[in-house]
């Protein structure tokens, strides 16, 4: 994840933390109750595993999220 965001504006940090489409349905799931890597991959979107590990490290680096 890059370090340094493309502008001081809270809605385009916000846009680069959680603008990706796979973001924005994780950000659902958890909402809505979903919180196990086997959750997420019931999905009706169907997010393959390699982006899902992908998605759920950048939030946790941006400190959105966090393992337990």
């Amino acid at each position: 994840m890059k370090s340094a965001f493309r502008s001081p504006c809270p809605i385009a940090t916000t846009l680069d933390l959680v603008g990706d489409r796979w973001t924005l349905v994780l950000v659902r799931d958890m909402v809505t109750g979903k919180a196990r890597y086997s959750e997420f991959l019931q999905s009706p979107e169907r997010i393959t595993t390699n982006i899902l590990a992908d998605r759920l490290a950048r939030m946790e680096e941006a400190g959105l999220v966090s393992r337990t």
